[in-house]
């Protein structure tokens, strides 16, 4: 490696968590030493940028992204330490630290991977970084999932440092693309970094679509002679490929859409062109990974398939949705068909799930009347999953812990089903002890309502406009 990685630093340093709007960088290149010595005195950092001169947030996007020596997790709310998780991974990470906001007992930490090559694009960093996941929950757990943040999944994301008292672990270990073409070639990528829908928690059901998570070298793999044989004595064109399991839907016959989330119905979709009446074809840069996912799906379509089965419906896609480039070949067809059979779809249960089906009856109905038919199955859902468990001695944010809705979504129902909210009630309440007490000052109404000062001008507004 050279000695040296190429990456932005803030300008200043910081004794607290920054803003990060607010942070400048300027493109240095530091060694090893000087990056934890930066880290342990605040400052903060980005992959290298291809701008001039300093630079802040709205510079730091990927379409300006340069290059970047390094691989970065963030491990936020951790029920383990730093040390644990260090003492715990086969391959130690070149650093680890702990930052500003960690505590005992809701650690947070950093583990950096320094590689000896540049990485120059978005798609190769989610590439490497992937692995890197995959590498650290297979000797975790996947549980750690929920605790790896996964907004720093981009080059454009800031890493900020820590302080004198941080803990730092160190090794001397760099990476090299063998570590990471060995590492795929050898092993099963099971879990898989949805970028384009980075949010706070991870879940089980994380897809790779679209996503560049491993690469097919012809030179090296391991796909059978017999399964290549088997594809290319195929009649491809008159195989039947399995799309879907629609066929056992259970329908509600007075509905013209039926929610069937509960009964794992499985769809394989592809893009639509409605101007040139004709399916878009899956792009070159996305084959990889779109038949992988392509390949689960179709698991958990119809999960007793055999691999030769599981491979001929990806010939069969390959073959008549997808675009057509030289490197790209049967073997590699085999390659993912091996890879997506191989790998336990009890991860990824959401992954071509069916949630609402239109009863067939209905299907030629306008676009318009369809998308109104739809919202209103989705409402009758959300009600009956609120209501059936709404918890009256609760409040509506305890309720939406406890339901997996967002408060707004609950007061939501419960206004269209003309139910009072806590609020309601209390104003409901003021309006009685305003009546009855006519002449009550803001401190009396306030004793005996047991709002506050503020709420209780606000209520007594409220009250005066609509009476």
């Amino acid at each position: 490696m050279n000695e040296k990685i190429k990456l932005g630093v803030s300008v200043k340093n910081y004794e607290t968590k920054p803003d990060f709007m607010k942070v400048r960088y300027k493109t240095k290149e530091i060694d090893k030493e000087e990056f934890v010595y930066s880290i342990q005195n605040g400052y903060s950092f980005t992959h290298s940028m291809g701008v001039f001169g300093e630079y802040g947030c709205k510079e730091k996007t990927i379409a300006n992204f340069d290059q970047t020596n390094f691989v970065w997790v963030d491990f936020d709310h951790s029920h383990t330490s730093l040390e644990a998780v260090w003492d715990q991974l086969n391959c130690k990470p070149s650093i680890g630290y702990t930052t500003i906001s960690n505590k005992i007992d809701d650690y947070r930490f950093r583990l950096i991977y320094l590689i000896d090559f540049s990485i120059n694009t978005n798609e190769n960093y989610k590439y490497y970084l992937n692995v890197v996941l995959n590498s650290l929950i297979n000797d975790l757990d996947k549980d750690f999932l929920n605790i790896i943040d996964n907004k720093c999944f981009n080059v454009a994301q800031t890493m900020f440092g820590s302080n004198q008292n941080c803990i730092v672990k160190s090794s001397d270990n760099i990476f090299n693309k063998d570590f990471f073409d060995n590492y795929t070639n050898n092993n099963h990528l099971n879990y898989y970094i949805n970028i384009n829908n980075c949010s706070k928690k991870f879940n089980y059901s994380i897809s790779a679509a679209k996503e560049k998570t491993y690469t097919v070298n012809e030179n090296n793999t391991t796909t059978t002679h017999q399964l290549i044989n088997e594809l290319r004595n195929t009649d491809i064109t008159n195989y039947q490929p399995i799309f879907s399991n629609k066929n056992n839907v259970i329908l509600n016959d007075n509905d013209i859409y039926s929610y069937v989330g509960n009964q794992d119905i499985y769809e394989i979709k592809f893009l639509y062109s409605v101007t040139d009446d004709k399916y878009k074809k899956i792009p070159i840069g996305s084959r990889n990974n779109t038949l992988y996912t392509m390949g689960l799906i179709t698991k958990n379509i119809q999960p007793d398939i055999t691999l030769n089965d599981l491979a001929k419906n990806l010939y069969w896609i390959y073959t008549f949705r997808t675009e057509k480039g030289e490197n790209f070949s049967l073997v590699d067809v085999c390659k993912i068909a091996e890879s997506a059979y191989n790998t336990d779809v009890s991860n990824f249960t959401e992954l071509g799930k069916r949630k609402y089906i239109i009863n067939p009856e209905y299907r030629f109905l306008p676009k318009k009347e369809k998308i109104k038919a739809l919202g209103v199955a989705r409402r009758e859902k959300r009600n009956e999953d609120i209501f059936s468990c709404y918890d009256l001695n609760k409040s509506i944010a305890e309720n939406a812990q406890d339901l997996s809705y967002s408060p707004n979504t609950i007061r939501k129902a419960l206004k269209e089903n003309q139910l009072s909210t806590d609020n309601q009630k209390k104003f409901e309440n003021f309006c009685i002890a305003i009546c009855e007490n006519p002449t009550a000052s803001i401190r009396d109404l306030m004793k005996l309502t047991g709002l506050s000062d503020k709420t209780v001008q606000k209520y007594k507004k409220r009250f005066f406009e609509i009476n």
